[in-house]
């Protein structure tokens, strides 16, 4: 059976889906995956769906506004990919006391996606930021903030690995803070499929092959997290993609288990309504697998 999983970003923060589909462990579990990432502009429930794909990785709060359209039989979140943030702040000079408040005044150019730009701004009220003082600057896509950046727009840039590592790496940006340092374990990324395949004979074993690629993500060398994870980024040094999976083990990106812990759950929904961004609480049970999948 193949597993066909498809990230609605190409990003080093999803480690443990490459160790998935390259490191061997869908294989011990008599299974086979397939990679792929989301079209843009494509609908985050459409690729389950109309059975393309067998796993989506997104975030809990995806659902949460085809819950207020009335949509049915939504797909589910079983497993916990990321329990923190992981974007970067990116400036033009290294400053090791960096400051939140330093944004205070500034042109940010910051990912315009839900989920980033709502732990972005909650950051920055923990740390005492006025958000009105922030000139935003859009810029479109994450391929085009880097190059928008790097032709000298904005003075702060608010992207995910590794554009952040490689613009430290040209000389172009530093960077200046972690937004997961300034937040709370949360249920940021999961895997959701239709209720179809958690019923199926490929699930369980898939869960056993997610939490061996989890764990692995974690405490394997970091060469040998690099040499795996490297031909699925060739336009990226390896030096680069070797600083962002660090960061991202530094931030403890991939740890807490498997399952998506029902007080992460509520702390993004805590977040979404000090934001304004949801119109009531969305249970645990509306969105997620219960009960979840053993620790």
């Amino acid at each position: 059976m193949t597993i066909r999983i498809m990230a609605t970003r190409h990003s080093p923060f999803y480690t443990p889906i490459f160790g998935l589909v390259a490191a061997g462990f869908l294989e011990r579990e008599g299974l086979s995956g397939a990679y792929s990432v989301r079209v843009r502009g494509e609908p985050w429930m459409a690729p389950l769906r109309e059975g393309r794909v067998e796993i989506v990785q997104n975030a809990v709060a995806s659902s949460w506004p085809e819950i207020d359209k009335g949509e049915i039989d939504l797909p589910v979140h079983f497993a916990q990919l990321n329990q923190c943030d992981g974007f970067f702040l990116v400036g033009r000079q290294d400053d090791p006391q960096f400051d939140w408040k330093k944004l205070e005044g500034k042109e940010l150019m910051a990912d315009q996606a839900g989920q980033p730009l709502v732990m972005l701004r909650y950051a920055a009220y923990r740390h005492g930021v006025d958000w009105s003082k922030i000139r935003l600057v859009r810029a479109g896509e994450p391929e085009e903030t880097l190059e928008a950046f790097r032709a000298g727009k904005s003075d702060y840039l608010h992207l995910q690995a590794p554009g952040a590592q490689q613009l430290e790496e040209e000389g172009i940006g530093y960077t200046v803070a972690a937004v997961g340092d300034s937040l709370p374990p949360v249920a940021f990324n999961s895997l959701s499929s239709s209720r179809k395949f958690i019923e199926s004979s490929g699930f369980e074993p898939f869960l056993r092959a997610f939490r061996g690629a989890k764990e692995w993500a974690c405490s394997a060398t970091h060469e040998q997290v690099v040499e795996m994870m490297a031909p699925y980024f060739p336009a990226v040094s390896t030096s680069s993609l070797a600083a962002a999976i660090g960061r991202y083990r530094k931030l403890g990106a991939w740890g807490g288990g498997v399952a998506i812990r029902r007080e992460s759950y509520e702390q993004a929904l805590d977040i979404y309504q000090w934001a304004g961004k949801i119109p009531r609480r969305y249970a645990y049970e509306e969105v997620c697998l219960v009960p979840p999948p053993a620790m």
